[in-house]
């Protein structure tokens, strides 16, 4: 998969999500736990549920044209190729005159359609996606349109190619900074963000809740315990009285 991410004419791009690690084998775990749960429901037997970062990771890429193609004909594509992989004009980042970065993710043919019609250039909707483009290289005409498109895009500034957007329905935003992910007023309301009381700390930010419930919805509470913290507790919980609790801490035996 790292092979993949990045420029064609550049070392890959380092992932900084962590994908294996939290979209593979986190999210397959939570995923096996939830599975087995249901089962053990219906058979009323448990069972070990193997999650390998290797498989999850290599799985990943099933969610991508890719591996469609690669088991169809045997073609796949390099660093940077394919409909998205940032080589043709409808799915890619343009630089705006302020030097910040506006990303288009225009990949079905009405949005491009809208795109080209906002930026005055509907003789461009002939590059829109078409099913061929996930396993082959742009061509000279399709590179020659994405430079045009970038040369129009430098005339504004980020904030305002986005709020010119807005209203001409099509897939596209600014690139942010952490800063300015957390000033954006649908991270707010969305309440992305939370302060939690800490009695060491006093008010922490934390990132949010990402999956809201209607009737449980979460709550953070607090911040991870300090080292010890609950010691006394689970051991009391596990028949231990406070003198043997206060003997394994002097042993060295617990934190």
């Amino acid at each position: 998969m790292l092979n993949l991410i990045g420029q064609a004419d550049q070392p890959p791009a380092i992932p900084l999500n962590l994908v294996a690690d939290y979209a593979g084998a986190s999210m397959h775990g939570v995923i096996g736990i939830l599975l087995a749960l249901m089962a053990r429901q219906h058979t009323g037997r448990g069972q070990y549920v193997d999650i390998a970062y290797l498989d999850t990771t290599v799985f990943l890429l099933a969610a991508t044209p890719l591996l469609r193609d690669y088991f169809f004909n045997g073609s796949t594509c390099e660093r940077g190729e394919g409909a998205l992989g940032g080589s043709y004009p409808y799915y890619t980042t343009y630089e705006t005159a302020d030097r910040q970065l506006l990303s288009v993710g225009c990949t079905e043919p009405w949005l491009w359609a809208n795109f080209c019609k906002a930026i005055g250039r509907e003789d461009l909707k002939r590059f829109a996606l078409q099913p061929a483009h996930h396993a082959s290289v742009a061509d000279r005409d399709a590179i020659q349109a994405k430079a045009e498109v970038q040369e129009i895009l430098r005339q504004k500034t980020r904030d305002d190619w986005f709020e010119y957007f807005k209203d001409k329905n099509v897939w596209g935003g600014p690139v942010y900074t952490v800063e300015e992910m957390f000033e954006d007023p649908q991270v707010q309301a969305r309440k992305m963000a939370v302060e939690v009381e800490d009695p060491r700390y006093g008010k922490v930010r934390q990132a949010g809740i990402a999956i809201k419930l209607s009737e449980t919805p979460g709550q953070l509470r607090r911040l991870g315990p300090s080292v010890g913290e609950h010691t006394d507790e689970v051991l009391q919980s596990l028949g231990y009285d406070a003198v043997r609790c206060q003997e394994l801490r002097q042993a060295g035996t617990v934190a």
